[in-house]
Order: structure tokens, then sequence, then C-alpha cells
């Protein structure tokens, strides 16, 4: 029932010992000793169950399968709802090839380490629809999927506004004919420029929009001592080997100035490419669509009231980062 259509996700990183363990405590706030990892495997993964019911991955040495029922992987059960299993080294692909044959891509074979990580989130169908508990919504027909790419494409491009480490993301699909995946589109970030700003922070009783408007608008070509792309993640999780934890961190940004907290502006350009194919009469061919836009990002961590509500022990479990960005479209393709 989950041998069909999927969405698959593969980047070159490869999971932690703390990633595999983080990923069997989805949502537990033990996880926020890594506070800037976007996302630690919390809610943000839970959003994939929209369209499966088995998500399911492949990483260094071994496979991890989810089973929410406890009806689908061997041997889950109510109480582990998944399986962890060491492929690497194994005759794993030999005795079970229909079970592993949706994993042989992207240089997978199933049979040495992987260095890289992909996830493979099988759609539901008619029969697995009906039977869910999760969701009735099923994204096998060729419509929803249709649907679903079209929708990623007019988004695609502010998706890796805020990203720290993605800068390209690539949009294959591969029909059941097909000898390999095509590409339909991808976007790149070509360029984050740091801007330097004269003017100092200052405390002030402006409201949250008038301090990002202001920031917005302050001259540039001074010297700031938080210009990298990464200052803020620095500030809150250390560096080097002076890593913080989640109670230091905490206790470092209460007693931090608020004209001492990093805040950061960088001219963004991002590049959309197009290959889609196009049909015109008797004539198939590739269209290739361009769009370069450029963007003004401000991030800043904040003080006052978001500072101290943060800092609250009594709100530690909400995971709050008084941490904003704010990006303004400045031009397309000039």
């Amino acid at each position: 029932d989950w041998q069909g259509g999927a969405l698959y996700c593969y980047n070159d990183a490869t999971f932690t010992a703390r990633d595999f363990q983080n990923l069997s405590k989805i949502g537990q706030a033990s996880k926020l000793q890594k506070l800037v990892t976007t996302g630690r495997f919390g809610l943000g993964f839970n959003s994939v169950f929209h369209w499966t019911d088995v998500p399911s991955l492949v990483s260094g040495d071994y496979l991890v399968m989810f089973d929410p029922h406890a009806k689908y992987v061997p041997g889950a059960t109510e109480s582990a709802r998944g399986i962890k299993i060491r492929f690497s080294n194994t005759q794993l692909v030999e005795q079970f090839p229909h079970q592993m044959s949706p994993y042989l891509k992207f240089g997978c074979d199933m049979k040495k380490r992987y260095n890289g990580t992909l996830f493979r989130f099988p759609f539901r169908n008619a029969t697995t629809s009906a039977e869910s508990e999760i969701s009735k919504k099923q994204y096998c027909d060729e419509s929803a999927i249709q649907e679903l790419l079209t929708n990623f494409k007019k988004n695609i491009s502010k998706v890796v506004l805020f990203l720290r480490h993605v800068k390209r993301v690539e949009v294959f699909i591969e029909e059941d004919e097909s000898d390999a995946p095509e590409m339909l589109y991808y976007v790149d970030v070509t360029a984050r420029k740091a801007l330097e700003s004269r003017s100092q922070r200052i405390e002030s009783p402006m409201t949250g929009i008038e301090n990002i408007r202001s920031l917005a608008v302050s001259t540039f070509g001074g010297s700031n001592q938080f210009n990298d792309w990464n200052s803020i993640a620095n500030f809150i999780s250390g560096s080097g080997s002076q890593t913080l934890s989640k109670e230091a961190f905490y206790g470092k940004l209460m007693r931090t100035p608020e004209n001492q907290l990093p805040q950061t502006k960088h001219l963004v350009t991002v590049q959309f490419v197009d290959k889609s194919r196009i049909v015109d009469g008797s004539d198939t061919g590739e269209r290739v669509m361009e769009v370069i836009d450029q963007y003004l990002i401000c991030s800043a961590l904040g003080a006052g009231k978001c500072r101290a509500m943060a800092c609250n022990p009594e709100h530690r479990d909400l995971k709050f980062l008084p941490w904003a960005s704010v990006a303004a479209h400045l031009i397309r393709n000039g």
C-alpha cells in the first residue's frame, strides 16, 4: 500500500547520534538544548503527516521508519511506533528487495554507509486514506501531486530567505516510465552581502513596527560587530568549544544590554530557474525562465517584554526565543 508515489527529500548532510535520538522524542522539550537548530525535529516534522502515515529516512548506517498506527512496519507496537534498522554491511537489500527498492536513489544502495540523508514520504492512496486515523486526504492522484508542485513553485524563492545553511533547492519529478528524474525548477541564494550601519542600536519605547522601520532605513557604511549571517545564531549557541547550554544562554540574554544584542542587515539575491517542458502543437521542448530577486533582510534579538517572557523559567517549555527577521523585496530582474 505504501510502495507507490512518494515525495523524496535529499540533502548531503548526515544525521548525528543526537539527531537520531531526537527523532524518538518529537515535540519534547528535552531537545531545547540545541536552541538554534531549525525545526529541531519537533512540530515542524509532524507536518509530513499531511501527506503520509509512514514517513521514513535513510542516513549514515540506519534506516528509520515511523508508523503511528503500529500496523504497517514490522515490529512497531503501541509503545514503539516505528523501527530503526542498521542496513550498512548487511544483506537487508537482498533479503527484502521490494521493501528496500524505494530507497535506491540519490546514490543510496542500502549496502554501504550513506553519506547523506534521504527522506521518503509515501503518499496516501484511496485505500490507505480510508484506513487512516490521521487524515483522509490523499495525494497519490496526478492532480494532487501537480497542485503540490505548483504551490511549492510559487513559494520556493521565499523558503530559502532566512535559512542559515541551505543555499540551493532543486525540484525533480520521476515518471513511472522514465529512466531518471527530470528537473522542474530550482532556486539559488547567489549572494548575501552584509550591510553595516553607522547608527547604534538605542533603547527606546518605540513599537516593534517602528523599530523594524528604523532598522530598514538607517544609513549603511559604518561599522558593526554583528555583520555575519550567523551572528545571532552564534550569540545563542556560543562558538567553538564554548557551546552554551539552554540555561547559560538565557542567563547571557538577560545580562546583555539591549544596545549590545546582535542585529544584522543583508542584501540577499535569490535566483529562480524554471525548466519545465512545454508542448506547442507537435513540438515539445524545454522552456527556461529565470527570475532574480533582491531582498533586504533585517534580523535582531529583542529585549523588553519579549526578552522577559522568553527568559521566564515558567515559559521554558514553550521554546521562546526573542528572535525576529523581516524581508523586504527590493527589485526583480534589475
